[in-house]
């Protein structure tokens, strides 16, 4: 029987085949689609955007958070670039606004002809009833219900606690109002008529002021005997601005 010797490569033949092995890892690794080129073995700036295909960089190829505020350049986000209705109250600084031009005005009027006042919810007054209307300071309105044989009356008084003081009411001008003015002096507004009669009247800009600076800038009221139905009664309301 012949003896089949055993085969022993050569110092050089092992030395090539370990050169071989190597060469061949180094090409596997290198294959497209292995993602093995790391980020540090890329020298900086060695990758140019002009290196890169239009469009060949989607969403899902960037992880979260990495592209950050300092890696955005300035002003290269405009409103072109953000969908509509897709800012919020919550994305605007309230504070960095500036005031919108012309906001004082509405319809080219200015905002002072749009001061709020205080509104009086109607209500009613039977004979003999009187009721505060509005107090501001020295300044008092108040409304006085009178039913009688003689005749019917819704009133508005005005008073003061300051001396001095002035107002302007539905038919009485008062240019020195004191404490101690009669009812007649102090007649801001009323409504009288005959007995059962219905009256109505109103004031549409009366005006007061006093030393101590109290104001009623406009008061647009109004005042009622034996209206709406309501005979026996009176009826008072408006608006007033101090």
């Amino acid at each position: 029987m012949t003896r089949i010797r055993s085969f022993r490569p050569s110092p050089a033949m092992v030395v090539a085949l370990v050169a071989l092995s190597v060469a061949l890892a180094g090409t596997a690794s290198a294959l497209p689609g292995h993602n093995r080129v790391k980020r540090d073995d890329i020298a900086r700036n060695a990758v140019q955007s002009s290196d890169i295909r239009k469009d060949a960089i989607r969403t899902r190829h960037i992880k979260k958070h990495q592209v950050t505020r300092s890696r955005i350049a300035k002003r290269s986000i405009d409103s072109e670039l953000v969908a509509d209705d897709s800012l919020t109250g919550a994305d605007v600084l309230e504070s960095s606004l500036a005031k919108v031009p012309d906001a004082d005005k509405l319809d080219g009027k200015d905002s002072s002809q749009f001061v709020s006042g205080t509104k009086l919810a109607p209500f009613t007054l039977a004979g003999g009833e009187t009721k505060e209307i509005y107090k501001l300071g020295s300044l008092t309105l108040t409304g006085r219900c009178t039913i009688s044989p003689g005749g019917d009356s819704a009133l508005v008084l005005i008073s003061t606690t300051q001396d001095n003081s002035a107002f302007q009411g539905e038919s009485v001008t008062n240019s020195d109002l004191d404490t101690t003015d009669s009812e007649g002096e102090r007649t801001f507004l009323l409504a009288a008529d005959a007995s059962g009669t219905p009256a109505f009247a109103r004031v549409p800009e009366g005006f007061a002021l006093a030393p101590d600076g109290s104001v009623i800038n406009g008061a647009s009221l109004y005042a009622g005997v034996n209206v709406l139905g309501g005979v026996g009664r009176c009826l008072f309301g408006g608006n007033i601005v101090s």
